[in-house]
Formats: structure tokens, C-alpha cells, sequence
């Protein structure tokens, strides 16, 4: 008798779904992560940029700092004011996904970086982080007498 290799494929676990009354399904499926910081990392060729989501998250409540060729961006993502809502009567949480709390994420700078032309803008929501790439060394000619 054969055994039965092993699957290579990876196993995702089943996402827990809480009921939550009449709201569209879809809407059950996600998995807060507090902690998460996401990004999306671009390279162009005269810089990285990194595009961090901060929704509703001030400029003021972000760090970011580079030690060691590590870029390290922290912040803290504060809970939402719903006074506004509350206005028109009791207020009843069916999905909570940005959740307050510190977050943190850091990123390994490469070498062709000039780590003293960071510079970061954040814009709608979006933190942007522009790092310019060093200049191309061109090699020298040495002459021979």
C-alpha cells in the first residue's frame, strides 16, 4: 500500500463569523488586525516609495524613524468619535475593523538608498514615504604612466 504524500499546498483556517444581523455577508469575512500597518512598496529609478494606510490616523499620532538601515514607522490609531451618530439615538457596533491601538511596521532599507533624502507626506489617509536612490557610481579611468 502507498501512502499519501502530504499536501505542500498551505491550509487556511476557516474564518470565524460572527452573527450580526441584517448586514450583507461580505461584510463578515475580514479579520481585524489592530497592530497591522499595511503598505505597498513601489520602485521607480530614482526612488522606493512606500504607501502606508492610516486611515483617520493624524499626522501627529505617526513616527517614523530610520536606525541601522531599519525604517520604522509607529503610530497610534485612536477610537472613532461617534458622537455625530449617537445624536439620532442608541448606537449598536456591528463591524469593527479599524480598531484604536498602537501599530508599528518596519522596513529594511537597501544600501542604494540616501538615507538623508527620506522625505514623507500624508495625504487622504495615506502615509507616503519617498526614498531616493543614491546616484549610480560610474567607474573612474586611472591612467597608467
Amino acid at each position: 500500500m502507498s501512502k499519501k504524500s502530504p499536501s505542500v499546498e498551505p491550509t487556511m483556517p476557516k474564518p470565524r463569523l460572527t452573527k450580526v444581523g441584517k448586514i450583507p455577508r461580505a461584510l463578515t469575512h475580514s479579520q481585524p488586525r489592530p497592530s497591522k500597518l499595511t503598505a505597498n512598496v513601489y520602485d521607480n529609478p530614482k526612488s522606493l516609495v512606500i504607501a502606508c494606510d492610516v486611515p483617520g490616523v493624524k499626522k501627529e499620532d505617526i513616527k517614523i524613524s530610520i536606525k541601522n538601515d531599519i525604517l520604522t514607522v509607529t503610530g497610534r490609531r485612536r477610537q472613532v468619535n461617534i458622537s455625530a451618530i449617537a445624536e439620532s439615538g442608541p448606537v449598536k457596533e456591528l463591524v469593527a475593523e479599524n480598531l484604536p491601538g498602537n501599530f508599528t511596521r518596519s522596513f529594511r532599507v537597501p544600501d542604494t538608498i540616501d538615507v538623508s533624502a527620506i522625505s514623507a507626506v500624508q495625504l487622504d489617509g495615506v502615509l507616503t514615504i519617498t526614498m531616493m536612490k543614491k546616484p549610480e557610481e560610474k567607474p573612474i579611468q586611472i591612467p597608467i604612466s
